[in-house]
């Protein structure tokens, strides 16, 4: 075998070396020699070894670096999408906002109405003390002319308590846009609201009426609703108990339709049971309320309607059928409106009596009460200011 024989010095050591298909034999080489290359080898990588030590070190650094800063990257990632997409509380708050507009809308014509032709439901629970001072003369072709004096609205007792209210009724209640009495109505007496100060829908109170035979304690529940945006109905039920004539109850029912910002269509009906009458007594109108504003920028309204009324013990029948209509204007100031009332009445005076008709016409005058429809507390705020 042809071999090639290589002679080299390491150090101050002697040695032969052989070269074989490009391997070294360390066959010729002594064991401390061998040492001695190794801790040269050694010596001569070290530099090499330490560069790329140091070379991935600032790798590492940076991963650790970047794994820190992951999670920070990821929550503002998540603070950003949060802050994009509207959160359950922001989207229902805006859906209720939506809502209570539209409510509000709704309802806003009848509001008005009550407000505007003084509807003593809506004045016993108005959220401010208010008072209906009516002079009214009325004249019918047969039982002539007739003056009548009433108070009504209600007074608020924050001093005894916030719930508590006077309320006055007067002698010629109005329970509807016709105008027709309530017998169980009481001229004056007080409501204690019970439940919920801000009822949304309904309402319960406790009530304590004043008559010439005595207290009249009883309770009254209201509710209402919207059945569309423009449709909504009310319901109330009152119950009074009476010394000499016992219980009375009383359910009231209205449904409003909106034809426009300014138009109203009302049907409403009432029923009246009492425990020392026979059957009940009822009524029902439906009415067409429209209302305007003058140059002067004064509300103007009027109220056409039909109705009847009847009863339906000892005998069934209709007392008297009506049509009629109510102008109601504010001139002058603010708390002063005139109503000219015509209507014409069919009725019979008792069961199988003939019926018969007449007109009559009601002029009538009221001052309205408020504390925010005071001229002279205007007067001084003005010079104060």
């Amino acid at each position: 075998m042809n071999s090639r024989f290589i002679t080299g010095n390491v150090g101050p050591y002697e040695c032969d070396g052989a070269l074989r298909f490009g391997e070294i034999s360390l066959s010729r080489f002594s064991p401390r020699m061998l040492l001695i290359m190794f801790g040269c080898l050694m010596l001569s990588l070290a530099p090499s070894v330490r560069a790329q030590t140091a070379e991935q070190e600032p790798d590492v650094q940076d991963s650790a670096a970047a794994g820190d800063a992951a999670p920070d990257d990821k929550s503002t990632e998540q603070i950003e999408t949060r802050s994009v997409v509207p959160d359950a509380e922001a989207q229902e708050s805006w859906v209720d906002r939506g809502h209570g507009y539209v409510t509000e809308r709704a309802t806003a014509l009848t509001r008005w109405t009550d407000d505007f032709f003084g509807d003593p439901e809506w004045d016993a629970e108005a959220p401010t003390s208010r008072l209906r001072l009516r002079v009214t003369e009325q004249w019918d072709e047969r039982f002539g002319l007739d003056t009548r004096i009433r108070l009504g609205g209600n007074i608020k007792l924050p001093q005894v308590s916030k719930r508590l209210n006077l309320v006055f009724r007067g002698d010629e209640e109005r329970t509807d846009l016709a105008n027709d009495p309530d017998p169980a109505q009481s001229t004056v007496g007080v409501e204690f609201q019970v439940g919920n100060q801000d009822p949304k829908n309904y309402r319960f109170d406790l009530t304590m009426g004043l008559s010439s035979s005595g207290p009249r304690p009883g309770v009254k529940f209201r509710y209402r609703n919207n059945i569309t945006d423009t449709t909504r109905y009310r319901f109330i039920q009152r119950m009074q108990y009476e010394i000499d004539d016992g219980a009375f109850a009383t359910t009231k029912i209205y449904l409003d339709h909106d034809l426009s910002a300014s138009e109203l269509v009302r049907a409403n009906s009432r029923l009246v049971w009492g425990e020392e009458t026979e059957g009940l007594e009822w009524n029902a109108n439906l009415s067409y309320v429209s209302r305007w504003s003058d140059r002067a920028n004064e509300e103007r309204a009027s109220i056409f309607y039909v109705g009847a009324e009847g009863r339906t013990k000892p005998y069934d029948y209709v007392r008297n059928y009506q049509v009629g209509t109510r102008f109601r204007f504010q001139a002058y100031r603010d708390y002063l409106f005139f109503e000219v009332e015509p209507t014409y009445n069919w009725r019979i005076d008792e069961p199988f009596d003939d019926r018969r008709g007449a007109w009559q016409i009601k002029l009538r005058v009221e001052f309205l009460l408020m504390e925010e429809l005071r001229r002279d507390a205007k007067a001084s705020d003005s010079a104060e200011t």
